[in-house]
């Protein structure tokens, strides 16, 4: 008989392989093992395919990082036009050799939202094969102190027994901060502050009684 199998390469490239194990009725031969490989060409190659520009602090400094395209097919490759996500992000392309190879440099300048970023460059090439490419980056920029969790989730009804939470601060900052004197409204409770880093990484532990 055949097994027919399909193995899906999107955002897939370089060697692949995929095993099917297949379950039989053979004494001593109850499972064969399939494999399926093979390689993956790119007509072009972003390397990385998802530039990591790190984690920052509020600053006035620009993020800056840079990646590589390089050609790997037969149609000498041209870029045609570069389009940022936005006004604050700069982009310069930089020929390595040419028809094969440029440098992407960006430069991203402030003021930065808080949190997780994640944006892309789109890049129109003269493959018609690879008439656009999708460039992404990332970086997250944190707070000068970061409190997590920001919300503790207790389950409704009595406690049966005394419990705790653990609460962590950390600060980015160049300056060593203190934390001192935590307190809740609306009830009596206890704590346990741990400096894990002098001035930097403290844990407090919130202890609920029954």
């Amino acid at each position: 008989g055949t097994i027919s199998v399909e193995l899906r390469i999107k955002g897939v490239q370089g060697d692949v392989a995929m095993i099917v194990r297949t379950d039989t009725n053979v004494p001593q031969k109850e499972e064969i093992i399939l494999t399926l490989k093979g390689s993956v060409k790119l007509a072009i190659i972003v390397n990385p395919s998802v530039l990591w520009l790190g984690h920052r602090y509020p600053a006035s400094s620009s993020l800056s990082g840079f990646f590589t395209i390089k050609n790997n097919s037969d149609i000498p490759l041209k870029l045609k036009k570069i389009t940022p996500p936005h006004e604050r992000v700069i982009v310069k392309s930089t020929t390595i050799k040419e028809n094969q190879e440029y440098q992407i440099d960006i430069t991203i300048h402030p003021p930065f939202d808080t949190g997780r970023v994640n944006e892309v460059i789109v890049i129109e090439t003269n493959n018609p094969d690879k008439a656009t490419l999708t460039v992404r980056y990332s970086y997250s920029i944190k707070e000068g102190v970061s409190i997590y969790p920001q919300v503790i989730f207790i389950a409704p009804g009595p406690n049966k027994k005394e419990f705790e939470r653990i609460v962590t601060v950390e600060n980015s900052l160049s300056e060593p901060v203190k934390v001192i004197n935590p307190q809740i409204t609306g009830g009596k409770f206890d704590f346990l502050i741990k400096e894990i880093t002098p001035g930097k990484h403290f844990q407090i532990k919130l202890l609920f009684p029954k």
